[in-house]
């Protein structure tokens, strides 16, 4: 490889990775208190770092495999994470994964730098054991700080656990004492609520056989009062019932009897009009009927006389509607007080029926007094063309009008 390539390969940053954890305080603290064996794999690893380090520095470039420096470089760097998670996590199996790693993948792969001289060998061996004497050397410092500093922890905890104990004590103390004092608080206290029940005991035993004395005689008016309230109550029921009985239910059905009476007033009038109308139409016929009865009939005559009937029968046409209209309103006043009737007899006559046929009853009533329609009025002619054709033809087969045809024929 050229020497570039060597100067910009990603191993000299594993390198300086792994040298900067073995620096930290994090990783001195970890090694410091790991076991005898972590320590000894955490030293051969960083020997074989060094020992990769030194190749580097000593090997020149044309005598470096790059594949077998690449892939020293890709095992060098997964070594360097479980370092870094044994330092955070202390876990055996990291330090035990970096160790299988080194043993299997990068020793092997040493092959990719030629051998060096037995003076760099003892040059970097050398260096090794200098270097484990410095590490053992800042261990032990580390090891005389941390004792010292656990010794003052130990101290201070020490003093504060025999004033805990003082304040302990002390408080075991007041407690003794403000139990003694709530005991006796407690009896005294009993003592009194059991005077003071046995006293309020007596006082409400009287006042209940007083309250007694009074209920008895409360009840006993009471009683009296009672009987002279319902005997006043039945002459109201019996009143309710008399006015009731003559009253009726007027007041539900007192628009239908209204309805009767003004329906049956209108009808009254339209039948005296109907009368009146009838007697000055047979006072017209009856007039006619009584001039030409002594006279010669003649053709003149006969008409005349017809249409003066005819006249009289005209006059009966407002008679004949005041009639039908007189029928009408008297109809509805019927109908009208056929209701009222029935509404006012339909209380009475279910009130002792089961809830059931009530609502039956009810229904079926609903049916019949709403959502009927209206009846419609028609005007009736009082007599058909049909009957006057009739009537002419009965009056045509007189001798006179026979007569009275030959002598226009002629």
């Amino acid at each position: 490889m050229t020497p570039e390539d060597l100067r910009s390969h990603s191993i000299h940053q594993v390198i300086l990775q792994m040298n900067h954890f073995r620096e930290t305080n994090l990783f001195q603290e970890t090694l410091t208190n790991s076991p005898e064996s972590a320590r000894h794999s955490i030293n051969e690893i960083f020997s074989v770092v060094h020992v990769i380090e030194s190749y580097l520095a000593s090997t020149p470039p044309e005598l470096i495999s790059l594949w077998g420096l690449a892939q020293l470089s890709a095992q060098l760097q997964q070594v360097a994470t479980y370092v870094d998670n044994y330092g955070h996590a202390r876990g055996l199996d990291h330090l035990e994964a970096a160790i299988t790693t080194v043993s299997q993948h990068i020793q092997p792969l040493l092959w990719t730098f030629t051998r060096p001289s037995e003076t760099t060998t003892g040059t970097v061996y050398s260096q090794m054991l200098s270097e484990h004497h410095q590490a053992a050397k800042r261990n032990m410092e580390d090891l005389s700080r941390l004792h010292a500093e656990t010794t003052q922890i130990i101290e201070t905890q020490t003093g504060m656990a025999n004033e805990l104990k003082a304040t302990t004590q002390l408080m075991t103390a007041d407690a003794l004492r403000l139990r003694t004092e709530a005991t006796a608080a407690v009896a005294e206290l009993q003592n009194k609520y059991h005077d003071e029940e046995r006293a309020r005991k007596v006082e409400h035993d009287a006042a209940m056989e007083a309250r007694s004395v009074d209920a008895s005689k409360l009840h006993e008016t009471s009683i009296d009062d009672a009987e002279r309230f319902l005997a006043v109550l039945k002459n109201y029921e019996a009143d309710a019932a008399k006015l009731f009985s003559a009253l009726g239910h007027t007041g539900v059905t007192g628009n239908y009897q209204i309805v009767a009476d003004r329906e049956t007033t209108q009808a009254n009038w339209l039948r005296t009009g109907a009368i009146i109308v009838f007697a000055l139409a047979v006072t017209v016929a009856i007039i006619s009927l009584f001039k030409y009865i002594d006279q010669v009939h003649t053709t003149e005559t006969v008409l005349s006389m017809l249409v003066r009937v005819g006249t009289a029968i005209t006059i009966t046409l407002p008679g004949w509607y005041l009639a039908r209209e007189s029928a009408r309103h008297r109809s509805t006043a019927d109908r009208a007080r056929q209701t009222e009737m029935e509404l006012a007899s339909l209380g009475p006559f279910i009130e002792l029926m089961e809830k059931s046929k009530k609502d039956a009853i009810r229904e079926e009533l609903i049916k019949k007094y709403f959502g009927n329609g209206i009846q419609e009025h028609t005007v009736v002619a009082p007599f058909n063309l049909s009957d006057v054709t009739s009537v002419l033809e009965v009056a045509s087969k007189f001798d006179i009008f026979k007569k009275k045809k030959d002598d226009e024929d002629k």
